[in-house]
């Protein structure tokens, strides 16, 4: 799967391990596949839009632009509609005892100003050994400086940090993305 391949893993790697993907989108298809597959079942998602939707953006006849959300019928029946939770990353709804031994933002930092408080979010729920994974990063993106502080940070405060290249590849893109793994010891 594309997902993991983004990442460096293997469903493999995944097995029954406590899995959050953070900006998981309306339909998360990520943690749809670890449930169907049996990978594991303790998989969430968590996202700011509500589950199973859809945004259609449209362009009236005066120009204007406007996006509006249509609920599919069919992500009703997904295994991931009990595994979602609608919030934003920078304020996880979670009881603060429950650990992650993987937790993955993909596409999901924005130049918002957030990211700081996002990683600090996410990686205050991993448990010891558990690993935050945040890819694609490009290396002139608009999140990376942001990235470099938070991550010196946290590297000060006994995290480990591994900046991995030529993980994620884009046809047509000359840049190869980075992958960022945050460890907690």
């Amino acid at each position: 799967m594309w997902y993991l391949d983004d990442f460096g893993l293997t469903a493999e790697d995944l097995k029954d391990k406590a899995i959050l993907d953070i900006g998981s989108g309306m339909v998360p298809g990520f943690v749809e596949y670890l449930l169907q597959n049996k990978v594991t079942d303790k998989a969430y998602a968590v996202d700011h839009w509500p589950f199973g939707h859809e945004l259609e953006s449209f362009t009236t006849d005066e120009d204007l632009e406007y996006t509006e959300l249509y609920p599919l019928k069919e992500a009703q029946k997904l295994q991931s509609k009990k595994h979602y939770v609608q919030a934003e990353g920078q304020k996880l709804p979670f009881n603060k005892d429950t650990k992650f031994d993987l937790i993955f933002m993909r596409a999901s930092l924005n130049d918002g100003g957030e990211t700081q408080e996002r990683i600090e979010e996410a990686v205050a729920y991993l448990q010891n050994g558990g690993e935050l994974r945040i890819a694609p990063l490009w290396q002139k993106g608009p999140d990376i400086k942001a990235l470099h502080k938070v991550a010196d940070k946290l590297h000060k405060n006994g995290f480990s940090i591994e900046w991995k290249g030529d993980i994620v590849k884009r046809e047509n893109v000359k840049e190869k993305a980075l992958l960022l793994v945050i460890k907690k010891k």
